[in-house]
């Protein structure tokens, strides 16, 4: 091999969960398997932290029992309150019992280290090419360009992912997109259920909406069409919360948003790869 240039049986692009999941069952088959983050690890992720039944279970089962140090507070969640312009509210229980309340920064590298994976973070995947025998990818560490040799690569770079756009470069022009935003709030009154996520099924506030506590602060979220305000479309809902539910909150001590499409789900556009090249974890 030349310099700069590494030799593995599977490189992934993404330290998500979704990365660590393939890691790990790849690892435990006895591959070699290296695993690229462009930020530094442990990194912040945009995400409500709420798990899944499924998610669950996959975790336990796969990586042990979660530690706390990877959670916010509240630790659990029971389910998901389900509320309707009418003033319907309808809480459903998660089957199996409440799921952890995640700290994505912490949970990550918890489950990319317990994977056995190779980490290089800090390294940016720049493009690929497939010759069918071997995938030959070109990432950037600290300004120098490295590449990699690869029997398969795994996309787990999340919904813009780069990889995905290697294999479609028009993929993700051809799909709805959406922003969502959340911020971070002192509660002063807030009568939700601290034990459930709520989801806000109302074409009046925005295309995804939802609030649950996290370490004594209320997370208040909206989806919103690209372009546009966060600050108005949030404001919108936090006047709905008030007038229809009594929260009330101090102002935003903290806000974090991401660009994200639900278009695979709503068009049936998914895309699980091409040729040696495999792609998961586009939430």
């Amino acid at each position: 091999m030349r310099k700069g240039e590494e030799k593995v049986d599977v490189l992934i692009v993404g330290a998500s969960l979704a990365g660590s999941a393939a890691a790990k069952r790849l690892v435990d088959a006895g591959l070699e398997v290296v695993a690229l983050e462009r930020r530094t690890l442990p990194r912040d992720k945009v995400c409500s932290g709420i798990l899944s039944p499924r998610g669950h279970r996959f975790l336990v089962e796969n990586f042990g029992p979660l530690p706390e140090e990877i959670l916010h507070k509240p630790v659990l969640c029971r389910g998901v309150t389900f509320h309707f312009p009418s003033m319907i509210s309808i809480p459903m229980d998660f089957d199996g019992g409440p799921t952890p309340h995640l700290n994505r920064k912490y949970s990550d590298f918890w489950t990319i280290t317990r994977s056995g994976v190779t980490v290089h973070d800090n390294t940016s995947f720049l493009s690929l090419e497939d010759s069918g025998k071997e995938v030959v990818v070109r990432a950037r560490r600290e300004g120098s360009e490295i590449r990699y040799r690869a029997r398969f690569v795994i996309g787990a770079d999340g919904p813009k992912s780069a990889v995905t756009r290697a294999l479609y470069p028009d993929y993700q022009k051809s799909i709805p997109w959406f922003m969502v935003g959340q911020k971070f709030q002192k509660i002063i009154e807030c009568p939700l259920d601290r034990e459930y996520f709520h989801f806000w099924f109302h074409p009046g506030l925005g295309h995804y909406t939802w609030s649950h506590e996290r370490n004594e602060q209320q997370i208040v979220g909206v989806g919103f069409p690209a372009g546009g305000n966060l600050h108005k479309a949030h404001g919108n809902v936090e006047k709905y919360l008030d007038e229809k539910h009594g929260v009330k909150l101090e102002p935003a001590e903290k806000l974090e948003g991401c660009a994200q499409n639900f278009g695979p789900s709503l068009i049936n556009r998914y895309i699980f790869g091409k040729g040696n090249v495999l792609i998961t974890g586009q939430a």
